[in-house]
């Protein structure tokens, strides 16, 4: 039953990261081919960064309140909701910028609601012997998630187009959801946290750990001046296509 249970998680984890890999290489390239700007692109980069970290820090404490269930329900249907506002203001012409930055909210906030409440679940299948294998193995099928997902959006985009994608996105991410609802797995007993801590203080108490974070976040720098340079790098001075550009950054993916 627990196994079964793992597939189901990692199914689900699988297509939503699909579903959220596919609108971000999407939305990169039509924000070059459209209004042939790194800087929008360095824009859109910047409030999905921010607001992430600022989710982050709230995420922490959320997690203290509500089941982790609930909050990855939560963070799905705030993807959901944003994407289907979004594709409403590019349907009827409206604020096209405004969609752009709903698109960037939507995964800059649900994604790091999603992410550590995924974890916390994931830890509910682990034990003393397999940790190390469920981890990895759960990293994979992020990566696995990711890497189909850009090579996929740069094929749809140049033959559907990239409103078309952010309904396929719809529909991965319902897809996503109702597979997770049927996921059941035993909460982990946590341990109660004195009120009177506060996170910053905590951190510099465990300078370590906030060393350790502070390393894992400067690949993540580069990784960004990356993305943020290599659609316009790929039209401008290529004259690749979305196609082209897909290919490309998979191959993040292929390294990962």
């Amino acid at each position: 039953m627990m196994k079964k249970n793992f597939r189901l998680f990692i199914t689900s984890d699988i297509i939503s990261q699909f579903g959220a890999g596919l609108i971000l290489v999407a939305l990169n390239w039509y924000i070059i081919d459209i209004y042939h700007s790194n800087s929008l692109i360095a824009i859109v980069a910047n409030i999905n960064v921010i607001a992430g970290i600022l989710i982050s820090i709230v995420a922490v404490g959320i997690l203290k309140c509500i089941n982790a269930r609930w909050l990855v329900i939560s963070s799905i249907c705030f993807r959901i909701f944003f994407i289907v506002l979004a594709l409403v203001l590019f349907k009827m012409n409206l604020d096209k910028k405004l969609a752009i930055y709903l698109l960037a909210l939507s995964g800059g906030i649900g994604w790091n609601l999603y992410f550590p409440a995924s974890k916390d679940i994931l830890n509910s299948f682990m034990t003393e012997d397999n940790a190390l294998q469920i981890n990895s193995f759960a990293e994979i099928s992020m990566q696995v998630g990711l890497l189909t997902a850009t090579l996929f959006s740069g094929i749809l985009y140049r033959y559907v187009g990239f409103k078309n994608i952010l309904v396929i996105g719809i529909v991965l991410f319902v897809s996503s959801l109702l597979i997770f609802s049927s996921v059941k797995y035993s909460e982990q007993n946590k341990i109660k946290a004195d009120k009177n801590v506060k996170l910053f203080s905590y951190f510099l108490k465990e300078k370590w750990l906030l060393l350790l974070g502070i390393v894992l976040y400067i690949p993540f720098i580069g990784t960004n001046i990356i993305t943020t340079a290599l659609p316009g790098y790929i039209k401008d001075h290529l004259s690749g296509n979305s196609i082209v550009y897909g290919i490309t950054d998979t191959m993040y993916g292929v390294g990962a």
